[in-house]
């Protein structure tokens, strides 16, 4: 087993022998190699095979781990870069700089098919997004905290909405679900208080917990024939609706679904409910005006 000395110590045991008058030998193998490529933490890095490398690692260093992974892509776009996985074609992160975001449907010659965990999360510069019609996922946290966000475009093949993908997104004031989509995860617009209406299309089915949590602008709601139940706390706290739809697919209302919608004066039930949960409708006090 070769054993190899830090750089100090070497040299000072070469100086040692040269005055004892000891002969030196060195393999060119067993030569520690030194690069100092400027000031900060040096490491220890290997050239060929056993020649010890001392580099410096610099303060580029976390700029130059997408460079250096070839399966992490960026792409310029406004106000810096995203980044895209050329094995699981997903955007799977983004410049903390991002103002602005059109997403292409093709990047390095493979399809973009999806925004992946928290790619976005807490950019507090981005205003606008458009999301590419090759995209079929958004998955969880990919928009959470992009409290300056005001503009998106929604692919028209996105068949799931992740839980908490668009949560505190406090600046977006509408959004369109298209078509394609089935499922709307918990939480997934849960403290967008600037959001006004939105409408749930046809294609969804399932519809989660939380999901429109704190909407405090939102006005009114339709729900589709697609959806057969209501979960838990979906509705909670939009003090500013007035209004929602209920259709005779739904078979149960979940635990406080519409608990402090203080402005919801009335609401129709169909005959198809059959379950109703615990504080569903507390503290709608405009019930009772």
């Amino acid at each position: 087993m070769r054993k190899f000395l830090k750089a100090p110590t070497a040299l000072l045991l070469s100086a040692a022998m040269i005055l004892s008058g000891t002969p030196i030998f060195m393999a060119e193998e067993d030569i520690p190699a030194i690069v100092d490529s400027g000031a900060g933490v040096q490491e220890a890095e290997t050239i060929n095979e056993d020649i010890p490398v001392i580099m410096d690692s610099g303060p580029g260093d976390q700029a130059m781990v997408a460079n250096n992974d070839p399966t992490k892509i960026p792409y310029a776009v406004e106000g810096g870069n995203i980044y895209f996985n050329s094995e699981t074609g997903e955007i799977v992160e983004s410049d903390y700089s991002v103002t602005k975001a059109i997403i292409p449907s093709i990047i390095s010659g493979k399809s973009v098919i999806g925004i992946g965990y928290e790619a976005f999360m807490f950019r507090n510069l981005l205003t606008s997004i458009e999301i590419p019609d090759s995209v079929i996922s958004i998955e969880n946290g990919a928009f959470e905290y992009c409290d300056n966000l005001v503009n998106i475009k929604i692919s028209n093949n996105v068949t799931s909405i992740g839980d908490d993908a668009f949560k505190d997104c406090s600046s977006l004031t509408s959004i369109e679900i298209p078509n394609s989509v089935t499922n709307i995860g918990n939480s997934a617009f849960s403290g967008c208080n600037s959001l006004t209406n939105v409408e749930i299309p046809n294609s969804v089915t399932s519809i989660g917990n939380d999901a429109f949590e704190e909407c405090s602008s939102l006005t009114s709601v339709k729900i589709p024939n697609s959806v057969t139940s209501i979960g838990e706390r979906v509705f909670k706290s939009c003090d500013s609706l007035t209004s929602i739809e209920i259709p005779n697919s739904i078979t149960s209302i979940g635990d406080s679904a519409f608990d402090n919608c203080s402005s919801l004066s009335s609401i129709e039930i169909p005959n198809s409910v059959t379950s109703i949960g615990r504080s569903a409708f507390e503290a709608c006090s405009s019930f009772y005006k």
